[in-house]
């Protein structure tokens, strides 16, 4: 068996999908990396590049299993968010023991919790047992050999379907690598990664499923069709199922499949020549926008020869060529034929035999080659029944594969017109009928020659039959047949199927263009060297070789070395042919191709009333037909260039009145009455056979002409009026009625019609108009003037807003996520929106929103990495749009400062603003800063009174002359401010403390909230809210931090409410220090204290011994890392110590904050659930 491959095959698609955005790539060839390497145990364990082995680049990543301990390599956050659809790809070798465990993990929330990848999720081909790989997962990873050294062979690709993190904002992954038996590495080298990629789709990516498939392969003798099913499933539905194959490694082909019953899915082969190898495979695409798709068998394909079933033959079959019967040695007078090969069939109604020249009414005067003693194959039709018939079948003939065969014959079919001649094929097990239409009636004296192509049939065994029929009852004269032939052609015949280049009809846009044609190989025999030419016009010939082997019915593309000249806006004809000699069939050698080059319309507005074009001096009738006008500037009447039958309906170039009353315009559109426009002559006559005229414009180039508007003027004014439509050639074909189509009488009047032509930004295209007459029928003259082209486009594109998410400042060059938002302020929906931004004027990264963005419609991007900022610096982020068709550049470029600053780490710290800059508000002083992202407000630096009158200090706190923090509030109702401290490191800080003076004075006054930010948790209400207004004077407060460790930000949050007129809120602060000496509160005679909280951390309940020095009421909240609210209830305490039982069994995992609020004060602790 030849063994053959699908060439388009080797893809390898166990499933392919589309429309993926990657999040997360890393190749490992750069300095660093986004991944960071740590061990549960060894301190000093990683993982490390590699530069011996690598799947691609020149660097891949390795770890080696660790004795008694599990290595890490996690990597950054990235965000899923709008994606439903996750997929992890990457490429590995997992050299490690068998009982080592290589598994993989993601987390949803930023690493904080980590869940194992499963079965499930896995799309690769290996067996990835109990989660994990290691080097029994893929045969060449030679397991049985523990110190074997992989080479760069070994890599194999992986896949994960990781949906489970779909549409999160802080997602990771890490891979795992544990030592399984206590052993170490055991010799064996390593768990190497390559290019690691996270990409996200809109949809699903599970590709369908396909099983219970039809298998054939080796020697198969089918009885035809070949049947094909397969079951396939997807819970999106299956969009398409086809099976791809070749024949003999010719080019692909497919077959569709049908879906008749639930996921049972079939279809037929078509007709297959004995000895034919064909390889298949089947392809199922799922229902969703990405268009998943599978394969089956993943690779290859299956593969089977085609054998046809033995033929039932009285003699052996023919097998030596040519073969002549000319029925001369055969008896006079016997039907019984056998001998010969030949044989009546048994359920007709009449037989064949061999007859000579004899009298008789409408006998043949002769045998075919004019021996009067010669003999013939004949049937009488005299004394029949209707339909009653006379068959006689040939022998069988063995035809070669790689042969063409022809069959010839002669018949004498004389007499009454009452009967029928036809011959049929037996092959592929079946008869095939009537090959030859059904020669009917009398076809006079003479022998008249047939031939029939038998080529369809190399490589089988066949048998003719003739088939003669009498269509009444009786009438003189039979049917003969004699000097049956076949012969064995291995000959050379070559064509020109088509035309590849040029094209057909409007848009070439330069004058020298290729000359591209696909020959066919026609014959039988291999052809590799085939004499080509071609001819524009009368010009010289051009002469080529094509070199190539061309195999039996094969085709190839071939290029001309010489490109044609094409001369503009006249007829070009091309013709190509090929050159071989003795070529069995001339005709088939020679094709001929008609073209116009059109001028090229580029600049806007474009604007054509016809005005120049030469108008018809013709007689009304003569003027559709024999003289349109001259047309300029490319436009033209469809085939009017190369129309030789001058019954071809045009348009017409026209001015003034129409000839016919009751129809059409009486001047031109602007109404100078000697302009020119363009219309249609209804009035009849008996040389025209067209009722369709079509008017084609030039070519029209709308690159970068983003809404491109067509307008137009029409007059359609008659009893019997038509229809006028527009058409549009857009990338190789005609799109129909771009506009609603107009009909009828609108009255004797000039209208006028826009169009969008927005679909089409971008291509080259040509418009065409067609108008349509009712049959037969006058009074239907339309006509068009004044077209103009316009873009009609604003596209303004407006960075708005900086988000930078959760930004504290407190690490140094901290990664963070920034998003912005960007608004289409455009008259058009906008794709393929070029971005770029920069940190600090350094290296210009750029991206693409590929959209679509609607108008108006706003979208928040957000920078595929996240961004280190230096410390301690004013870091300048810059984003700016690249769109080259922006037309309001100025809100184009976005700018933002962000500082970052030192901890600090000595206490006590004390600020009292008094060295800010005044009024500044977003300058980010000694590490304080309003929160621009969160706040609706600003905190502003200020001495001496506020604008606003009865609100407000009169100056600040201590000498009444320094500087201060405040929030104007008239102008701002119902808002709030967040301003936020420095970092502040509580380390090492035993009885940190906070104290800080406040002014909240005014009959409008708001709220002062006081929250902290520690560790990446928001903390809210380390005091109770202060609320409402508290004099002129200065008040101070203090809180201990002792609950607190790690690094800090104080938030004072003040809020102004919802009031009309003049607010009179001003909330101000001053002088804010943080000791480590108790100030405001003495610890030792709180009022209320918390001793301990155990266990801690707690995977079941927890409880709270508190120490009070009297009985009263508290409040006692917790909430979780974010914020969020988890229990709140009011607790009776007496005098003394006791204990409170927290349900914290029911809690989710993580760290939470409880805090017990008293009149005046509250003290907060941390909890940890396990």
């Amino acid at each position: 068996m030849r063994a053959f491959t699908l060439t388009l095959l080797l893809v390898l698609i166990s499933n392919i999908c589309f429309s993926q955005t990657t999040l997360f790539s890393e190749d490992f060839e750069g300095s660093s990396v986004k991944f960071r390497s740590y061990a549960a145990v060894n301190q000093v364990a990683s993982w490390s590049s590699n530069s011996s082995l690598y799947k691609s680049g020149q660097k891949s990543y390795r770890g080696v299993v660790t004795f008694n301990d599990t290595l890490f390599l996690e990597s950054n956050t990235f965000s899923t968010v709008g994606y439903t659809g996750v997929n992890l790809y990457f490429s590995q070798i997992c050299k490690v023991g068998n009982l080592d465990k290589a598994r993989l993990q993601y987390s949803l929330d930023s690493g904080r919790t980590w869940i194992y990848v499963n079965n499930a999720e896995y799309r690769g081909q290996s067996t990835f047992n109990q989660y994990a790989f290691n080097a029994t997962s893929y045969p060449i990873w030679t397991a049985s050999q523990p110190t074997l050294t992989p080479t760069n062979t070994w890599w194999m690709n992986e896949e994960f379907n990781i949906s489970s993190i779909a549409n999160v904002p802080h997602a990771k992954i890490r891979f795992v690598l544990t030592d399984g038996d206590f052993n170490g590495p055991s010799g064996n080298y390593g768990w190497l990664l390559d290019n690691v990629t996270i990409k996200g789709a809109n949809c699903e990516l599970d590709p369908p499923i396909l099983t219970n498939a039809t298998t054939i392969t080796g020697d198969t003798s089918q009885t035809y069709p070949i049947q094909l099913a397969v079951d396939i499933f997807d819970s999106t539905g299956v969009q398409s199922a086809k099976v791809f194959y070749t024949v003999n490694g010719s080019a692909l082909d497919s077959i569709s499949l049908k879906n008749p019953l639930f996921d049972h899915w079939v279809g037929n082969f078509p007709l297959f020549n004995s000895g034919d190898t064909v390889c298949y495979y089947f392809q199922a695409t799922d229902n969703t926008s990405c268009g998943n798709k599978i394969q089956l068998p993943s690779s290859q394909c299956y593969q089977f020869v085609v054998l046809f079933p033995t033929i039932s033959c009285i003699t052996p079959p023919v097998n030596t060529y040519p073969y002549i019967q000319s029925f001369s040695n055969l008896i006079r007078g016997v039907s019984d034929l056998a001998p010969n090969g030949w044989e009546n069939e048994t359920t007709d109604d009449r037989d064949w035999y061999v007859d000579t020249v004899l009298s008789g009414s409408y006998r043949p005067l002769t045998d075919n080659t004019g021996g009067g003693n010669q003999k013939y194959l004949y049937v009488d039709n005299t004394l029949t029944t209707t339909n009653s018939t006379a068959n006689i079948i040939s022998p069988c003939f063995d035809l070669k594969v790689n042969r063409d065969y022809l069959l010839e014959f002669y018949l004498h079919q004389w007499g009454y017109p009452n009967k029928s001649f036809n011959i049929d094929v037996f092959a592929n097990n079946t008869w095939i009928l009537n090959v030859l239409d059904s020669i009917v009636g009398n076809q006079g004296s003479n022998w008249n020659k047939r031939t029939i192509n038998l080529s369809a049939y190399s490589g089988q065994t066949i048998k003719i039959r003739f088939r003669a029929k009498s269509l009444l009852t009786a009438g003189g004269g039979g049917m003969a047949v004699d000097d049956f032939r076949i012969t064995e052609y291995p000959f050379a015949n070559t064509s020109i199927e088509s035309f590849i280049t040029p094209i057909q009809p409007e848009c070439i846009t330069a004058s020298f263009q290729d000359v591209s044609v696909v020959v066919v190989n026609n014959g039988v025999i291999q052809t590799d060297t085939i004499p080509m030419a071609y001819q524009v016009n009368t010009g010289p010939i051009i002469r080529d070789t094509l070199f190539g082997n061309i195999g039996y019915f094969g085709k190839q593309t071939f290029i001309f070395s010489q490109s044609a000249l094409i001369d503009r806006n006249i007829k070009n004809e091309i013709l190509a042919w090929t050159e071989v000699r003795n070529d069995y069939d001339p005709t088939n050698d020679t094709l001929k191709i008609a073209l116009i080059e059109n001028p090229i319309v580029s600049n806007y507005p474009y604007n054509n009333n016809f005005d120049h074009f030469v108008k018809s001096n013709g007689y009304p009738w003569y003027r559709g037909i024999m003289d349109p006008g001259v047309f300029y500037d490319g436009w033209h009447n469809e085939g009017s260039i190369f129309n030789t039958s001058n019954k071809q309906l045009n348009w017409v170039v026209y001015s003034g009145s129409t000839a016919s009353g009751g129809t059409g315009p009486s001047q031109d559109q602007n109404s100078t009455g000697n302009g020119n426009y363009i219309y249609i002559e209804s009035s009849p006559n008996g040389t025209r056979n067209d009722t369709l005229a079509t008017l084609v414009s030039p070519c029209i180039d709308l690159t970068n002409k983003l809404k491109p508007i067509l307008t137009f003027w029409y007059h359609m004014y008659g009893h019997y009026m038509g229809s006028l439509s527009l058409d549009v050639y857009s990338n190789g074909n005609w799109v129909l009625d771009v506009m609603p189509k107009l009909s009828g009488d609108k009255g004797d009047q000039w209208f006028k019609q826009t169009v969008d032509l927005s679909a089409f930004q971008n291509q080259a295209i040509v418009l065409r108009f067609r108008g349509a007459l009712k049959d037969g029928l006058s009074y239907s003259d339309m006509a068009i003037d004044n077209l103009t082209i316009t873009n009609d486009a604003i596209v303004d594109l407006a960075l708005e807003k900086i988000n930078i998410s959760n930004f504290q400042a407190c690490v140094p060059n901290p990664g963070q996520t920034v998003s912005f938002d960007i608004k289409n302020n455009s008259n058009l929906i906008i794709h393929d929106i070029p971005l770029a931004y920069t940190l600090n004027n350094g290296t210009i990264i750029r991206d693409t929103i590929s959209g679509p963005l609607a108008i108006q419609a706003t979208y928040s991007y957000t920078l595929p990495q996240s961004v280190s900022f230096l410390n301690n610096y004013n870091n300048q982020l810059k984003f700016w749009v690249e769109h080259h068709l922006d037309s309001i550049p100025t809100n184009d470029t976005l700018y933002q400062t962000i500082t970052t600053n030192s901890l600090i780490t000595q206490l006590p710290y004390f600020e009292n603003f008094d060295s800010f800059t005044m009024g500044a508000k977003e300058m980010y002083n000694f590490g304080w800063e309003n929160n621009l992202n969160l706040d609706l407000h600003n905190w502003w630096i200020h001495s001496d009174t506020t604008p606003t009158a009865l609100t407000g200090p009169a100056g600040d706190h201590t000498s009444g002359n320094g500087k201060y923090f405040y929030i104007q509030s008239d102008g701002y109702k119902n808002t709030y401010s967040m301003l936020m401290s420095p970092c502040i490191d509580l380390t090492n800080a035993l009885t940190p403390n906070l104290e800080f003076w406040y002014n909240m004075n005014g009959t409008d006054v708001g709220k002062l909230r006081v929250d902290l930010m520690n560790n990446g948790s928001y903390i809210r209400d380390i005091i109770p809210p202060i609320v409402g207004n508290q004099g002129a004077g200065w008040h101070s407060k203090s809180v201990s931090l002792a609950g607190y460790t790690g690094q800090v930000r104080v938030v004072f949050n003040g809020e102004v409410p919802f009031s009309s007129g003049t607010i009179r809120g001003d909330i101000a602060i001053d002088d804010v220090l943080i000791s480590e000496l108790p100030i405001g509160i003495n610890e030792q005679g709180e009022e209320v204290k918390i001793s301990a909280i155990y266990p801690n951390p707690t995977n079941g309940n927890a409880f709270i011994n508190i120490n009070t020095m009297y009985s009263q009421k508290i409040v006692l909240t917790i909430s979780d890392v974010r914020g969020r609210q988890v229990e709140q209830r009011t607790v009776d305490l007496i005098e003394g110590q006791q204990r409170l039982e927290l349900m914290t069994n029911n809690y989710e995992k993580g760290v939470y904050i409880i805090q017990l609020s008293q009149t005046d004060r509250v003290t907060t602790r941390r909890l940890v659930v396990k």
